[in-house]
């Protein structure tokens, strides 16, 4: 679980379930008295286990940034030059923003060196969408000195909020948060979803400051003014099922056996409007019937892990003779990005060779 969880709003879900402020005893302990009685669990707990965390310094700016890419890189760089040894994590809202931020930080550091002594500097981009193999890049050791007693280097890596809560670097002491993220939006009249750069929570910033202090004190230069952290971020992130079609969502719960859709017991109830155009594409697309059971072509749809669109597509292609085409378009609207490799060989690769031809 995160350490910004909101435990009052899981309590009163799970009828005001106890919390526990801290775990020391042991399994057995807690298998005992009033959590069980016989060979039932009865009761429902929430427990906080205190995390290894070291105090970090947090830095606002006096006015707000008019432009937070350029001044996240100016921080970096002045990190670089000014502070003591130690990797950086600075968070941007996506693949673009991110390479072109790597970009301009190695530039920035390549003429630094040329003009002053200052240490190496190995940048790193993070997202969900890099292969695998780059993505272990993160965790490759900061470089070292250039020269004979020469300055130490840094690792700096740019990621998405990926690197809020899913893993955690070693190394990272300062941390450069421009108070930004993509969130995905959904707008049912239109019926359209995108993605767009919004201001994070308090619990985003926070669990971001947190990075820096995973294993020693750390520095977060958060590139907002304290009066807008304090005033204007929102506590929690808003849930994403209030802010997401809910399509595939509505057709695996008519699978499931659940029909009043209204009354569901939802942690975060979704706008009943939101509800309707759920049941009105899922309709249009015959999944359901005109009183909303679940039809048998519905029944096929809901087990493809597609968008309900996509899955009715699929499946009607072989009454216009196209399945090939359309299960390679499918594939192209499901899956990741396909230009990633063309790219990186066009930089780097046998095509990057030609270009001064």
């Amino acid at each position: 679980m995160s350490a910004t969880l909101d435990a009052g709003k899981f309590q009163k879900y799970f009828n005001d379930a106890p919390l526990l402020v801290s775990i020391n005893q042991s399994v057995n302990d807690l298998s005992r008295g009033w959590l069980t009685r016989g060979n039932y669990l009865t009761a429902n707990f929430i427990m906080s286990v205190p995390g290894r965390t070291f105090p970090v310094e947090i830095f606002y700016t006096p006015e707000p940034e008019r432009d937070y890419l350029e001044a996240a890189i100016r921080t970096v760089m002045q990190i670089h030059l000014c502070e003591p040894e130690g990797d950086i994590l600075l968070f941007l809202t996506g693949e673009e923003e991110i390479e072109d931020a790597c970009r301009k930080i190695r530039a920035e550091c390549d003429e630094q060196i040329r003009q002053v002594d200052c240490g190496p500097m190995l940048v790193v981009p993070l997202y969900s969408t890099l292969p695998p193999a780059a993505q272990q890049r993160i965790f490759a050791a900061a470089p070292q000195p250039s020269k004979p007693n020469g300055l130490p280097g840094r690792k700096v890596v740019v990621s998405t909020n990926i690197a809020e809560t899913s893993l955690t670097i070693d190394g990272i002491v300062y941390v450069v948060d421009p108070g930004f993220s993509k969130q995905k939006v959904y707008n049912p009249r239109i019926r359209v979803e995108s993605l767009l750069v919004s201001p994070i929570s308090k619990a985003s910033a926070q669990q971001r400051a947190g990075r820096a202090g995973r294993t020693r004190p750390g520095k977060a230069f958060r590139l907002y003014t304290e009066k807008a952290f304090l005033k204007e971020l929102q506590e929690q992130t808003y849930p994403e099922i209030l802010r997401s079609n809910l399509g595939s969502v509505v057709l695996q719960l008519k699978k499931l056996g659940i029909d009043d859709l209204v009354h569901f017991d939802f942690m975060d109830p979704p706008a009943p409007e939101t509800l309707m155009r759920a049941l009105e594409l899922l309709n249009y697309l015959e999944a359901l019937d005109d009183d909303g059971n679940i039809m048998p072509v519905g029944e096929v749809m809901a087990e493809f892990p597609l968008d309900p669109q996509l899955a009715k597509m699929l499946m009607s292609s072989p009454k216009f003779k196209c399945s090939n085409e359309i299960l390679s378009i499918t594939a192209m609207l499901s899956g990741k990005s396909g230009w990633r490799g063309v790219v990186e060989r066009c930089e780097g690769g046998a095509w990057g060779g030609d270009r001064g031809n």
